[in-house]
Formats: C-alpha cells, structure tokens, sequence
C-alpha cells in the first residue's frame, strides 16, 4: 500500500523543481539577461519535462483511484464482519475469548485500511485540480423578490 507514496513525493519534488526553473527562466528573460531565442529553448525543454512528469502523476492518480476502490472494498468487508461477530456476540453464539480476539483483529485491520484510505484521498486531492461548480446567473429581480 506505500508503494504510491514514493512516486507520489517524487513527482511533487520533480515538478515543483521543474516550475522553479520555469521561474528562474522566466526571470532571466524579463531582466533581459537571455534573449529570446534562448529562452524559447530552455522553456520547450522545461515544458517537455513538466509534460511528462504530468503524464506520471496522471497514470499515478488512476492507480490510486484504482487501490482507493479496493480499500473501500476492503472496509465494507471488514465493517460486515465486525459486524457479524458483534450480534453474535449479543446473541450468545461466540465465546468471550474468541469474540475478543476477533474484534481485535478485525477492528485494527479496519482502522488501518480506514486511515490508509484517508492518506490516498488526501493525496489524491492534491494531484486533481478542484473543480468549481458552474455559476448560475440569477436576475437581479429574482433576487430581490
């Protein structure tokens, strides 16, 4: 389940490196240390790199999509075990014992996979750009109204 959290620090580094040396770029033209020609160059350069680390990020984002399914999967399993062994435990059907040891169990494989869960969405979040509900313009007489 870590495996994500590599690539994922990696590419953020990569392309937070890559957007300096696109302002650092940027500055050397304004101050007219380079000419344009020059710029032009090192900017297709650094555009191809920020293209392919974008390309990375998206193919990481589907991949984290994909393990968020399965943990959520996961959850619900583990949630309708709980479950079980909790109402059979209330009906008398599982001894002390083995009812301890399995709530045991399955609460911290729970709370795990509920906390990984949460790491993968955080991260998520950060590699989509939010999305902004549509505007809807309101005359003003409706308003007033």
């Amino acid at each position: 389940m870590i495996s994500w959290k590599h690539s994922f620090n990696r590419l953020n580094e990569e392309f937070e490196m890559a957007n300096k040396k696109k302002q650092a770029l940027d500055n050397l033209f304004e101050t007219g240390r380079i000419s344009q020609t020059t710029h032009d160059a090192f900017n297709n350069d650094i555009h191809a790199v920020i293209m392919e680390i974008e390309k990375q990020q998206d193919t990481l984002l589907a991949k984290m999509q994909n393990t968020t399914q399965e943990l959520d999967g996961q959850v619900k399993i583990l949630e309708s075990l709980l479950t079980n062994y909790e109402i059979q435990h209330a009906v008398g059907e599982i001894e002390e014992d083995i009812y301890q040891s399995e709530i045991h169990l399955l609460s911290n494989g729970l709370e795990t996979a509920k906390r990984e869960l949460s790491k993968i969405k955080d991260a998520v979040s950060q590699l989509t750009p939010p999305v902004e509900p549509p505007t809807v313009e309101t005359p003003i007489d409706t308003i007033l109204q």
